[in-house]
């Protein structure tokens, strides 16, 4: 998520009051996407991370449209966070497939898809991005056409759109099904599949994103608060300097590790100590989202596990 820490809001002039205003709000929308909360800035304890705004930026600029954009130390602001009691979400996103059908009436009716920029999918984006959410639009070309109809999406074939959704590798898939209802204002069916995961319900367009980020949030983020537990996993397939390194930074950037050790070397597994700040159960379901590595079945564990809580292999 390349925009994670950095936000714009709009401004009525250059002044420093203005300024200092804007810093101040553009961390706020910057702390909804960290802790998963759209209302984090009426909580107390975010009052005290938004005055360290102006310590907190990398950089600003105005925009044409009469914006202030500003980038923040995405580390700072998390250790920030973490230190007002703030739960955190950091950069381990789920990239979400996201089948939107529409039915417009009188027999019209399509897909979102990723080949078309239209001010429906725009929309939806802009939503998505205040959040912290990564959408993938389907192509929806011959292949998956192939797979999946208008109909079957529609109808909830889950064969079908399990076929259809699989050339994509997403850690879930969000489905929505809008029809109009009054005036102009869309009415969405909407269902959200990520492992052990399976929400259904109805809303609007911009609603159905929230809730995602909501129910996103509420799962992933990680509270600082309560002692710190410890876990060792083992990695297999790491038989370079590069897939160590990689290996090494993806578990420092998951906002449930706090550090990471090596407690040994067995040919090309590694044994990593890992400090964590919340739940260790929550420690496979974090990696699953991700693609760096895949969780080895109990018969590919022998002779290389070693003591380690959980096995996987280093995916390049």
């Amino acid at each position: 998520m390349p925009d994670l820490y950095s936000a714009a809001v709009p401004v009525t002039d250059r002044s420093e009051e203005v300024r200092l205003r804007a810093y101040r709000n553009c961390l706020a929308a910057v702390l909804v996407k960290v802790t998963g909360n759209r209302n984090v800035a009426s909580s107390p304890q975010t009052l005290d991370v938004l005055e360290l705004a102006p310590a907190l930026i990398q950089q600003y600029r105005y925009t044409q449209d009469r914006k202030l954009w500003a980038a923040f130390d995405g580390a700072a602001v998390e250790r920030a966070a973490r230190e007002a009691g703030l739960p955190v979400w950091g950069n381990d996103r789920p990239p979400l497939l996201t089948w939107l059908a529409v039915d417009w009436g009188g027999g019209s009716r399509g897909l979102v898809t990723a080949g078309e920029d239209t001010d429906l999918r725009r929309s939806i984006e802009r939503v998505a991005a205040s959040r912290g959410l990564a959408l993938i639009w389907p192509l929806f070309d011959s292949t998956d056409r192939a797979a999946m109809s208008f109909s079957d999406l529609w109808g909830g074939f889950s064969d079908k759109i399990d076929a259809a959704s699989a050339r994509y590798g997403a850690s879930g898939v969000l489905i929505g099904r809008a029809s109009r209802g009054s005036g102009e204002r869309l009415f969405v069916r909407w269902s959200l599949d990520m492992g052990e995961l399976h929400e259904e319900w109805r809303g609007g367009l911009s609603a159905g994103i929230h809730q995602v980020a909501d129910r996103l949030g509420q799962r992933f983020a990680v509270s600082n608060q309560g002692s710190s537990q410890g876990t060792a996993i083992a990695v297999s397939g790491l038989d370079s300097l590069r897939g160590y390194a990689r290996v090494a930074g993806y578990l420092e950037g998951l906002s449930l590790v706090r550090h990471v050790s090596i407690q040994r070397v067995a040919g090309d597994t590694v044994i990593f100590d890992l400090e964590l700040q919340g739940d260790a159960s929550r420690l496979p379901r974090i990696i699953d989202l991700g693609r760096t590595l895949r969780p080895l079945a109990i018969e590919e564990t022998q002779g290389i596990a070693l003591g380690a809580e959980q096995s996987y292999r280093y995916t390049p």
